[in-house]
C-alpha cells in the first residue's frame, strides 16, 4: 500500500480538497492505534472549537496516522503520545505528534525522509517497515503548501511539527 501510495506521489499526485476536522482524523486514527499498541498512552491537546482545514482528507489522514503509528511502535512501553494542534493568526494551522521515544540523531532528522530509509541497520533494528512512512507525509505536507520539522522532545523523544 506504501509503495503504491509513494508511486502515485511521484506521478504529479494533487490533492482533492474539501473540508477536514483535523481533530477528528486525530481521533479516528488513534482509535485504530488503540488495537495495535494497548500499552501506548494517546492524548489529544486541541482547543475546544473546531480546527478545519482545506486539504485532502485521504492525504491528510495518512499524515497522522503515519506519525502516530511511528511514535507508538519506535517508544518503548510505556509509549506516551500527544497530538496537538493550535490554529495560528496566519489563518495556519500547526500541530504536532509528540513522544517520549528514542528520539532521531541530528544526524539523521533529514535522512528519515527519504525514500526507504531507515533509521540504525538490519541487526538493531527491532520493528518492521518499509521506509516509506515520512518519505510520504513529507510529499503530502508539501503538496498541501505545509511545512513539517524534526526538534527533540526533552529529555527522550521526538516532535514531529506540521503547518498547513
Amino acid at each position: 500500500e506504501g509503495l503504491l501510495l509513494a508511486a502515485r506521489l511521484e506521478d504529479n499526485w494533487r490533492p482533492i480538497y474539501e473540508s477536514v476536522d483535523l481533530v477528528q482524523v486525530a481521533r479516528e486514527c488513534i482509535e485504530g492505534l488503540k488495537v495495535r499498541f494497548p500499552m501506548a498512552q494517546f492524548e489529544i491537546d486541541a482547543p475546544s472549537e473546531l480546527i478545519e482545514i482545506q486539504a485532502d482528507r485521504v492525504a491528510i489522514t495518512s499524515v497522522i496516522l503515519n506519525l502516530l503509528e511511528n511514535a507508538a511502535k519506535y517508544t518503548n512501553p510505556p509509549a506516551y503520545i500527544r497530538f496537538f494542534i493550535e490554529k495560528l493568526p496566519s489563518q495556519k494551522v500547526r500541530f504536532r505528534i509528540i513522544d517520549n521515544g528514542k528520539g532521531i540523531p541530528d544526524a539523521e532528522k533529514n535522512a528519515v525522509f527519504e525514500k526507504f530509509y531507515r533509521i540504525g541497520n538490519e541487526e538493531t533494528r527491532q520493528s518492521t517497515g518499509t521506509g516509506l512512512g515520512l518519505y510520504i507525509v513529507r510529499h503530502v505536507v508539501r503538496a498541501h503548501q505545509g511545512s513539517i520539522s524534526i526538534s527533540d522532545n526533552k529529555p527522550a523523544g521526538t516532535i514531529f511539527t506540521i503547518e498547513l
